[in-house]
């Protein structure tokens, strides 16, 4: 899925802003994550597969804006960071979730998860001066 969606992400560029397909794909993210965490097999099923093919259009999305508004002398710099700042924040973020799944259930745990990814799409869009309009 997450192959498929790659595939398809240069062909979303025509059909809506950065902005757009970065607040479409993180509600997308959202609702993967409450519908795993529901513990529903089919339901869990379904938000897997839409989480997973989302997280394939979007990778390429913003790859593509990093190509297009950062300097060549800096890009690598800026993809190389990105990995990095996952990669950090998965180091505490993963286990902190088991944790709170462990004593307040995958429910509780996720809701946490997609409250913080709304509050961090909340602070971009804040910040990014016309997103919408881009």
């Amino acid at each position: 899925m997450v192959a498929a969606g790659a595939w398809l992400a240069h062909r979303l560029t025509s059909r809506g802003t950065f902005a757009v397909w970065t607040i479409v794909l993180s509600l997308l993210t959202v609702g993967g994550v409450l519908g795993i965490a529901s513990e529903l097999l089919p339901l869990a099923i379904v938000a897997f597969v839409r989480f997973e093919f989302g997280t394939g259009i979007y990778e390429p999305l913003l790859a593509d804006r990093i190509n297009r508004e950062v300097e060549a002398s800096r890009r690598a710099t800026i993809l190389s960071l990105n990995g990095f700042l996952f990669s950090l924040t998965m180091i505490w973020a993963f286990p902190l979730v088991g944790w709170v799944a462990g004593r307040a259930g995958w429910l509780v745990a996720f809701s946490g998860v997609s409250l913080v990814l709304l509050a961090a799409l909340a602070a971009w869009l804040l910040t990014e001066r016309g997103a919408i309009d881009d």
